[in-house]
């Protein structure tokens, strides 16, 4: 069953119902660059992170990628982390085309 989208949901507003998760001192541990808020092909709202998050522990190369997060529209929590990792924007947009809650 698809979940309409009644209402845009902004940054701003995922923000402010995560503080911590958007601090400053988080965003540095994870080492987050940037972060979007997508649409599924369910109707589902994602976070999606652009990061280096952990890619140069244990001397490995910095690399960018991408990390999805669902948001819990009623709250606009994030919730965890979708296990897969996404190298290009292409792999998440293809992943938010198919998805399924």
């Amino acid at each position: 069953m698809r979940q309409k989208v009644t209402k845009r949901v902004t940054i701003a507003e995922i923000r402010a119902a995560n503080p911590i998760w958007f601090s400053r001192d988080s965003k540095r541990f994870f080492n987050d660059i940037d972060y979007k808020i997508r649409t599924g092909a369910s109707g589902r709202r994602y976070l999606v992170r652009s990061t280096y998050a952990f890619t140069d522990m244990f001397d490995g190369v910095k690399k960018l990628h991408y990390r999805i997060n669902p948001i819990d529209s009623n709250v606009l929590k994030v919730l965890p982390l979708i296990d897969e990792i996404f190298h290009t924007k292409e792999e998440v947009d293809q992943w938010l085309k198919t998805e399924r809650r």
